[in-house]
């Protein structure tokens, strides 16, 4: 490959080269093939995709110990503030005259969530209009083209669902009760669509706490969105489920294990490290 790229580009003889894959996680074989142009023709390779295939505990033995992965989310509350040129390490500009100001885009961030071209755009319609191809670009391209989807009606369905009920329980037993005699669909395809949006990283989810795996996989998962500016806005009191949603991601960027507990008492968050658990 090296040896045709060089004919096409014969100035780049002698020079580092750096080959960018994208998305190239759908292909079979990919790691040996990336491992064998790092290997032989000493040439680095960047990939990039939109799926949990290409994160660490993923990747082919071929190419584990040899590849630093990082994974890219939409901004931070924090990031979302630099990109404004509010830069927060300093405690004291959170009570200082700028206080209202960070505030100000607190509830912007709440509104609209965090990805970048958003967050560079300036009018609502712009942005609603952004984020309206973005979530057809998921639906159709990460979603129906990439795993071949045939049953369009339950996937909408299912989008419908999930995009609005971030933040709670949510349990594919429920959903399949209540649709299923509407149209046709089994259950092995639900639990395979709803596995989609998990691969795809659209949404996360949680298991309820306790020292027994039976009872973690009993009880329904906590779901939430990879961000919250393609959530399912209905009325205000939904500003509390994007807060937690919020959070949630925060302590995600972390990398420790996270659970919910609900009992008699609940808690939203319980976070578990190398060293000792917090409540949130």
């Amino acid at each position: 490959m090296k040896d045709i790229f060089l004919e096409l580009k014969p100035e780049l003889i002698d020079k580092e080269l750096i080959f960018l894959f994208d998305e190239i996680q759908n292909i079979g074989g990919w790691e040996k093939y990336c491992r064998r142009i790092i290997e032989r023709e000493n040439i680095k390779v960047f990939v990039t995709g939109s799926s949990s295939r290409i994160m660490p505990m993923e990747i082919h033995t071929s190419l584990r110990g040899r590849a630093w992965s990082t994974e890219v989310t939409p901004f931070s509350f924090r990031e979302y503030l630099h990109l404004k040129g509010i830069n927060i390490k300093d405690k004291k500009i959170i009570y200082g005259s700028k206080k209202a100001l960070i505030k100000k885009y607190f509830a912007e961030y709440l509104k609209w969530g965090g990805f970048p071209e958003v967050s560079l755009l300036k009018s609502d319609f712009e942005k609603r209009k952004v984020i309206k191809e973005y979530l057809e670009a998921m639906f159709f391209k990460d979603l129906v083209e990439r795993f071949n989807i045939t049953n369009i009606h339950l996937l909408k369905t299912l989008t419908e669902k999930l995009f609005s009920s971030f933040s709670t329980k949510f349990s594919l037993t429920a959903f399949y009760k209540q649709y299923h005699q509407k149209f046709p669909f089994s259950k092995d395809t639900l639990f395979s669509y709803y596995n989609y949006f998990l691969e795809s990283m659209l949404i996360f989810e949680i298991k309820k706490f306790s020292e027994s795996s039976y009872k973690r996989l009993r009880n329904p998962a906590k779901i939430y969105l990879i961000d919250t500016g393609i959530c399912k806005k209905v009325t205000s009191a939904d500003w509390g489920r994007i807060l937690e949603n919020i959070v949630f991601l925060e302590l995600q960027r972390k990398g420790d294990e996270i659970f919910y507990f609900a009992e008699k008492r609940e808690c939203d968050f319980i976070v578990k490290n190398n060293t000792n658990g917090q409540l949130f």
